[in-house]
């Protein structure tokens, strides 16, 4: 099973006349993946997507007011069934505090539960006059109980992957305290220096604000991993932002 993050870069791309097809045909090429968390993705999909054995979910619309781009959760030849409700009466709403920053999906593996994904990507938010009125930091400790809720509700493998905007040092406490015991979420590039962002106005602007977290379990499964612009150099090609990427055995 192989599993990747990438943060597709719409906005941009649409202005330089990259089209979606493009984006998701790098990542056929280059990732290979069976489960793919695409940040900043256009929505829909392309259509095309189906060809190559692949079935996404999204929230509709994407991000308001971000013309139709959010957090796509896509699965190649895997039964994907996206998660809006959690709770034994579905009671709770998911993706209420910053609608379109969290996507959240089951996979199965035929008719096997493989695990619970949940895909985030956490801008830098502006009101209507574009003054910044939040930053991702704040917003994902914010956005804590979604996280709490889903564990709950599924008590089982996670895997948390996106863009969080921010240089993390160590795993988000938000995420870090978000379970324990089996199912406690481990960063696999732990001690990995990666750049996974490339700042288009500043000369030498690297940094990973990029994630991919799995639940113990899963990642004890691991046989390989690569990151960032050394293992993604074409990357930088098309977007602004390199994958991050894990083969389980």
């Amino acid at each position: 099973m192989r599993i990747a993050t990438w943060n597709l870069n719409t906005w941009i791309n649409r202005k330089e006349g990259i089209s979606n097809d493009q984006l998701w045909q790098w990542a056929e090429d280059n990732l290979g993946a069976d489960i793919v968390i695409f940040a900043e993705a256009a929505t829909p999909p392309p259509a095309s997507i189906a060809q190559h054995g692949w079935t996404a979910v999204h929230r509709r619309g994407g991000i308001p007011n971000r013309s139709g781009w959010g957090t796509v959760i896509a699965a190649r030849n895997l039964r994907i069934e996206h998660i809006t409700h959690v709770g034994k009466d579905k009671e709770y709403e998911l993706d209420t505090f910053f609608p379109g920053s969290l996507t959240a999906a089951d996979v199965f593996l035929e008719n096997d539960y493989f695990a619970t994904v949940i895909g985030l990507y956490l801008p830098y938010r502006k009101n209507a006059e574009k003054i910044f009125i939040g930053d991702p930091e704040r917003d994902l400790e914010a956005m804590n109980m979604d996280f709490v809720q889903l564990h709950l509700d599924r008590g089982a493998n996670l895997i948390v992957a996106g863009d969080l905007n921010i240089d993390y040092y160590e795993m988000p406490e938000s995420l870090a305290e978000l379970a324990s015991g089996k199912y406690e979420l481990v960063d696999p590039f732990d001690g990995i220096e990666m750049d996974t962002y490339k700042q288009s106005w500043k000369e030498n602007g690297f940094f990973q604000v990029d994630y991919l977290y799995l639940s113990k379990q899963l990642a004890k499964k691991i046989t390989s991993k690569k990151c960032g612009q050394k293992d993604f150099p074409t990357a930088f090609d098309i977007s602004d932002h390199a994958p991050l990427l894990v083969d389980l055995g």
